[in-house]
């Protein structure tokens, strides 16, 4: 959460060697409790980095698998942070922008190209600055719950619900994804994100060995542990929004 009487930390300095959490500016510091299987925040405007370094060359020895991970954890902060309920337009520029750059290097198979690299840089950065000023949603939640109880990337993790969340949005009449990349309509948005997801393999659930059978334990674990992400929503995300997508993301259902 957001504890009282927060102690001033010691100067910090960060670099980071991958682009994607935004770690590197945020005021977010993450633990993973093993004992209860959650992983939480300790949130404070003093966490604030006093420098953060941002050298792309840095990054570069990452495989490709890993920057793909890191790059789709960037488009769910500006996914997530653009629907959110309460977004406001400052924090829309940041995920227009952030979702933009990091969504056609993907979209063109250059993340493993140096000359790109400052541009997913970019990307983390604004996605971050997006998902700080106005709250996530199911994805980002998904993400969190997801990569704890089996052990996921949480890029990847967040990856493997991205696309059905927003398909969901869409067919429940939410637009607004239009606005989010000026450059194509709805319909080639959504295309072109079935085409990144065939080109770099992004798993579904069935991946990892998820089955129709274990549905209603998902989601009463995952209503249990996220009811903040997904009230987040820009359309009512419940039970039945759940199971929607899980059963989406079985391949033999």
């Amino acid at each position: 959460g957001f504890p009282n009487e927060v102690l001033e930390p010691l100067p910090l300095v960060t670099c980071p060697s991958l682009f994607g959490s935004g770690a590197d500016i945020s005021y977010n510091a993450v633990f993973i409790d093993e004992d209860e299987g959650r992983k939480l925040g300790i949130n404070s405007t003093k966490n604030f980095p006093n420098l953060a370094i941002i050298d792309s060359k840095l990054t570069m020895e990452a495989p490709s698998s890993v920057i793909i991970s890191s790059a789709m954890d960037t488009l769910v902060h500006c996914i997530d942070s653009f629907g959110s309920v309460k977004h406001t337009t400052m924090s829309r520029m940041y995920s227009i922008e952030g979702f933009t750059k990091t969504f056609n290097i993907l979209l063109n198979n250059k993340h493993m190209s140096l000359d790109y690299r400052n541009d997913l840089a970019i990307g983390s950065i604004c996605g971050i600055t997006a998902l700080m000023n106005s709250g996530d949603g199911p994805t980002n939640g998904f993400a969190y719950y997801l990569g704890v109880k089996h052990n996921i990337p949480h890029g990847l993790a967040g990856a493997i619900f991205l696309k059905e969340v927003m398909n969901f949005n869409i067919e429940k009449k939410y637009n607004e994804y239009e606005k989010i990349n000026l450059s194509m309509n709805l319909f080639d948005l959504m295309n072109n994100f079935e085409n990144i997801y065939n080109n770099l393999d992004i798993p579904n659930l069935s991946d990892y060995g998820f089955t129709l059978n274990g549905m209603d334990n998902f989601i009463n674990e995952s209503m249990n542990a996220l009811s903040g992400s997904f009230s987040g929503n820009p359309i009512e995300f419940g039970k039945d929004a759940v199971k929607h997508i899980y059963k989406n993301l079985i391949v033999d259902n």
